[in-house]
């Protein structure tokens, strides 16, 4: 398995101007439409790439039914965005409360929207949602092999914070 580093960036009130619409997975009706699309747009979105661990689209139903269930801690679906239609999704923003930190869990734009700026406005919208709130910093991991990630969260403001959790949320410190 690749090795992957553990990113963090303070909240701060950056709000940009954005090009892409972008809507939050705060409906509860839709949540098993929520899953549906969601799942094939990281089969998707995640084929191919370093990412890909071969997941078909049967195990990424079940990998949403079970992130919707709280796998990584609690959906925060006010801070989870996506773009697309009625039909499917082309770029998501997933963040769940990971051991009472905000984790983005998932970040996925399909291939034919990469180098659009999707991914960042979608960064950036989530980074937004969580002005004024008491969390005051985001996490998220990237593998270290996905150099493209590594740029984009690195031009965000996202900084190494480490590799192992038990380390990152003991040693530092991440209040205000």
């Amino acid at each position: 398995m690749s090795q992957r580093t553990i990113m963090v960036k303070k909240v701060t009130a950056e709000q940009q101007p954005f090009h892409f619409a972008f809507a939050a997975m705060t409906e509860e009706k839709k949540v098993k439409w929520y899953q549906e699309k969601l799942a094939r747009h990281l089969l998707v979105a995640f084929e191919g790439t370093v990412d890909d661990q071969g997941e078909d689209l049967a195990q990424w139903q079940l990998e949403l039914e079970e992130v919707f269930q709280g796998k990584y801690g609690p959906l925060l679906t006010e801070h989870s965005f996506y773009h697309g239609d009625s039909d499917s999704i082309t770029g998501s923003v997933i963040v769940t409360l990971f051991r009472d930190i905000p984790l983005v869990i998932y970040l996925a734009v399909e291939s034919m929207n990469r180098g659009t700026g999707l991914a960042q406005e979608l960064m950036q919208r989530m980074l937004d949602s969580f002005i004024g709130t008491d969390y005051q910093h985001v996490f998220l991991v990237v593998t270290d092999e996905n150099s493209a990630a590594k740029r984009l969260y690195e031009r965000l403001g996202f900084e190494a914070a480490g590799t192992d959790w038990d380390t990152v949320l003991t040693e530092r410190d991440f209040s205000n």
